[in-house]
C-alpha cells in the first residue's frame, strides 16, 4: 500500500474454529498454475509468486525499495535475513514450551535489540537515506 500499487485481495473463508473448512482453498490451489501453491500468493500478469518473502522482494524490486548503492543492497540483504532469525526466535517462543523458553528469550532480547539499533546507527532508515522493504519488515517485528 505504501507504493500505491493497485491490487485485488482474495480471501478464503474457512469458517469458525475449531472445525475450519479449508475446501475453498484446497479445491482451488492446484488449479492456479503456481509451482508451489501456498498462501499467500501474488499474480502479476503472467508472474505467479508464493512465499511472503519472495512476494515482498518482488514488490520491492518493482518499486525500487531494495537499496540503490551496493552498500545499501548488502545492508538490505543482511537485515532481511537477520530479521528472519529474529522472527523465527519469536515463533519458537510462541509455539514451543512458552514457560520454559520465556526467560531465556527475555534475557537475550535487549542484546538483540541493541544489535538492530547499532546497525541502524545514525541512518534515517536501515539501509541509508531512503526507505527499503526491510524497514517495513522491522516495523512489523518491533
Amino acid at each position: 500500500e505504501y507504493t500505491g500499487t493497485k491490487y485485488e485481495e482474495k480471501l478464503y473463508s474457512c469458517g469458525d474454529a475449531p472445525n475450519f473448512d479449508r475446501t475453498c482453498w484446497l479445491g482451488e490451489k492446484d488449479k492456479l498454475g503456481i509451482a508451489f501453491p501456498n498462501l499467500p500468493y501474488l499474480e502479476d500478469g503472467d508472474t505467479k509468486i508464493v512465499q511472503s518473502n519472495a512476494i515482498m522482494r518482488y514488490t520491492a524490486r518493482k518499486n525500487n525499495l531494495c537499496g540503490e548503492t551496493e552498500e545499501e543492497k548488502v545492508r538490505v540483504d543482511i537485515l532481511e535475513n537477520q530479521a528472519m532469525d529474529f522472527r523465527n526466535g519469536f515463533v519458537q517462543l510462541c509455539y514451543g514450551d512458552f514457560d520454559k523458553s520465556k526467560s531465556c528469550y527475555n534475557e537475550k532480547l535487549p542484546g538483540t535489540l541493541k544489535q538492530f539499533s547499532d546497525f541502524l546507527g545514525d541512518r534515517k532508515w536501515f539501509a541509508g537515506d531512503k526507505i527499503t522493504f526491510v524497514d517495513f519488515i522491522m516495523y512489523e517485528l518491533l
